[in-house]
């Protein structure tokens, strides 16, 4: 009898996991789920990768959406989603359902995104309290609830082509303000709904590093209290009133001269539209 010839080591078994999600999570989840049958250390790896891109995986199903996140083994800490106004697109229910588990799965990084839809998120949004990253993009972003208790570990805001419904600009300073921990800000293209230009509302952000503002129309308020901010790009009408109110004094013409001192500033933009 020939003896049975060793089964030949397995080569994906010696990838470090880092290593392996990194390559399972640039490919499309039914591919990823397949990868299943080419090695034990791959086999229902996809149930626990530390992150989903469904922007990666255009064609993807709600009910394998659905088993995608009911059936993990492991916290999901970053999810994108990126949702078009196309024939086949996921329901506005099932997209309700999928942040309502994000919200109570801990996810620390949530990118959303929904191009042609303006879709109103839910409010189970401001459930997510450990979220060090949050980028939203055209949607609606709902009222906070009151008792919200702020993101204390958000460190990177962005929102792009968001509407922020009654007195916008006093709902951003408030969002804002309860993350303390906030280091990047980026406002594009916002539309603070219910907010002009006489609104009076303050950004304050102590920890704040980055600070990008590009403004379609005139708004109110007025930003203090950054002493840490490496670089800031403003961008729009009424950008040097916006600025002034960094200043101890709005007596100084910011055209001539920036009116306070920035021990950290490296590098600031300005486009400002006059008429």
């Amino acid at each position: 009898m020939v003896a049975d010839s060793p089964r030949p080591p397995d080569a994906l078994f010696s990838l470090p996991l880092d290593v392996l999600d990194n390559i399972l999570s640039r490919l499309h989840i039914y591919e990823v789920v397949r990868t299943s049958a080419l090695s034990r250390a791959w086999c229902r790896r996809w149930a626990a990768l530390p992150s989903v891109d469904l922007a990666r995986s255009p064609g993807i199903s709600e009910p394998d959406v659905d088993a995608i996140l009911l059936r993990r083994s492991a916290a999901l800490r970053t999810f994108r989603l990126v949702a078009r106004a196309r024939k086949g697109t996921w329901s506005v229910d099932a997209l309700h359902h999928w942040l309502l588990y994000l919200s109570r799965s801990g996810v620390q990084a949530l990118d959303l995104s929904f191009p042609e839809l303006r879709f109103r998120l839910h409010p189970c949004l401001f459930s997510c309290g450990e979220l060090t990253s949050l980028a939203l993009n055209s949607c609606r972003l709902p009222p906070a609830p009151s008792g919200f208790a702020g993101f204390p570990n958000l460190k990177t805001l962005r929102l792009e082509d968001v509407d922020v419904p009654r007195h916008g600009g006093k709902e951003v300073a408030a969002l804002i303000a309860a993350s303390p921990l906030l280091e990047d800000l980026g406002l594009l293209a916002v539309k603070l709904i219910g907010d002009g230009p006489d609104e009076e509302w303050v950004i304050r952000a102590p920890n704040l590093r980055n600070l990008t503002m590009v403004c379609e129309t005139a708004f109110g308020g007025r930003v203090e209290d950054l002493p840490r901010l490496d670089e800031g790009r403003l961008f729009g009408p009424k950008c040097a009133k916006f600025l002034a109110g960094m200043s101890q004094s709005t007596e100084v013409d910011v055209l001539e001269r920036l009116p306070f001192l920035f021990k950290n500033l490296k590098n600031l933009s300005l486009a400002v539209n006059f008429f």
